[in-house]
């Protein structure tokens, strides 16, 4: 007695088998249609890896810019406050100020925030403010 349900020859699960290739005699792929297979994922995937590691520089630069900004701002906002306390800069960043007198009553501030890698050329933002005295 078998275990498989009794089946009309020629119809239902066995003729699906059949050419599904299972009861007829095939073993399996090729070592040419996996190295195909292979070559068509790696071809799809590669861009998609080049782009997500492109995202991932942009995101990081995106978010080092607005670190700067914020840095920048604050270091002017202090200074036209009447704060002359500079600010602490994290690591990999530094801040620069500068006050030019205009001569006429009035006086320039310039804040200068850079960082970069090592390596790498330095990236700055630069905010600049004309005050009177």
């Amino acid at each position: 007695m078998s275990w498989l349900p009794s089946v009309p020859a020629g119809c239902g699960w066995q003729r699906n088998c059949k050419i599904m290739g299972v009861l007829s005699g095939e073993r399996g792929m090729t070592l040419i249609e996996v190295l195909v297979a292979l070559v068509l994922v790696a071809i799809i995937l590669l861009p998609l890896i080049g782009s997500l590691t492109t995202g991932f520089l942009a995101t990081r630069e995106g978010e080092r810019i607005a670190i700067a900004t914020s840095l920048a701002q604050g270091e002017m906002e202090g200074l036209l406050g009447g704060f002359n306390r500079p600010q602490e800069a994290p690591a990999d960043y530094r801040i620069n100020t500068r006050i030019e007198d205009n001569g006429d009553g009035t006086e320039n501030i310039i804040v200068v925030v850079g960082w970069g890698d090592e390596g790498a050329k330095e990236k700055e933002i630069r905010l600049q403010c004309c005050r009177k005295r």
